[in-house]
């Protein structure tokens, strides 16, 4: 086992004596002090919850440079990907409600994770919906030696041979996993899921919107939710999503978070039906406080041990993730690095700032 420790305007001019003047001069510098507060006058930074590339973190960098063009400011992208948007959605609740940390959201981190996870946010009370703006499409496909000509080909053979049908995804509880399993409960049938590790990460987002931290004032969310769907319902922006092989979807905040509420028992229901469990590695994530500091297991298994008399202690499986008080004696124990690695990783998230990569 290996431990580590860590450680005003010119040309005007006014008449009427001095009372006026001051009351001018007050009018004058309240009306440009709200002139200069107005939203947005710096730089937003959008969250893209996916690794850089492919159609989620494309659809997500359209609407950075379409905000960007609406707003006049710069719209930076930020990835932060891992554990099905967990990390991303954490980040986010810790952020400031100004309307200058923006984050796109898939339907697995709203959605499925509550199922599967102990959340460290509540997701009715830690948000802002602002609007959706990509669906994204699944098709159906079987080999040609399968003999299956049609859907109901399918649906027949699994009615047939129980169990015997089997359907391929990256992983639990994504987005194509959910959909093989809808497919065998809605049809009565048995069918077998193998996750399929080599295929690299699967799309998580059936449907893809954007949300900020509660708190975000009245104002500001009425003019990003209405400047979101007013962007997604032009015609230029409506043929680059098709171009990414995605479906645009408008709606508003408050519609968005219907969808979300609606979608959410939803799939509650299949999981529970259909019993998708989370995988190994995908278990509990720890509350996380905003004055804590945040670790998220990326490889192996990891002991966190901290307290001053060492009386606080959590074992980190793959993705989990866990806060620790800042300033009090801490220690990391490697306990299960992956196969052919010497040490696990972990990563280490401050709030506020740029995540830090670690090697223990």
């Amino acid at each position: 086992m290996q431990t580590a420790w860590f450680k005003a305007g010119s040309g005007l001019t006014f008449f009427g004596g001095r009372r006026a003047c001051l009351a001018l001069a007050m009018l004058w510098a309240c009306a440009t002090g709200a002139w200069a507060q107005e939203w947005p006058n710096a730089p937003i930074k959008l969250i893209i919850p996916f690794a850089p590339g492919g159609g989620n973190d494309g659809a997500g960098r359209l609407l950075a440079k379409a905000l960007e063009d609406r707003f006049k400011v710069p719209v930076v992208v930020e990835n932060k990907a891992g554990a099905n948007g967990t990390i991303a959605m954490n980040f986010l609740r810790q952020s400031k409600p100004d309307g200058y940390t923006l984050s796109l959201v898939s339907t697995g981190a709203l959605d499925v994770n509550p199922w599967l996870m102990n959340l460290p946010y509540d997701l009715a009370k830690d948000f802002t919906y602002l609007g959706t703006i990509v669906k994204f499409p699944l098709f159906l496909a079987v080999l040609p030696s399968s003999g299956i000509k049609s859907v109901s080909e399918l649906v027949a053979k699994a009615r047939a041979e129980p169990g015997k049908i089997t359907y391929s995804s990256a992983g639990i509880g994504n987005s194509i996993h959910l959909a093989g399993a809808l497919l065998a409960h809605m049809t009565g049938t048995q069918m077998t899921h193998v996750p399929y590790k080599g295929a690299g990460p699967a799309a998580t987002a059936l449907l893809g919107g954007v949300v900020a931290p509660a708190g975000l004032p009245a104002d500001i969310t009425a003019k990003l939710s209405n400047t979101i769907k007013e962007i997604i319902d032009s015609p230029d922006m409506q043929q680059k999503i098709n171009g990414l092989g995605m479906l645009p979807i408008s709606a508003t905040g408050k519609q968005y978070e219907a969808m979300v509420a609606k979608d959410r028992e939803k799939y509650g229901s299949l999981i529970k039906a259909a019993n998708i469990k989370a995988e190994p590695g995908n278990g509990p994530l720890l509350h996380n406080h905003d004055t804590n500091e945040t670790f998220v297991c990326l490889e192996g298994q990891w002991k966190i041990i901290w307290g001053r008399h060492a009386e606080h202690s959590v074992v980190l499986n793959k993705y989990d993730v866990c806060s620790v008080p800042p300033f009090v004696p801490r220690r990391f124990e490697c306990v299960q690095p992956e196969p052919g690695q010497k040490e696990g990783l972990l990563q280490s998230i401050q709030p506020g700032d740029e995540p830090k990569v670690e090697w223990i």
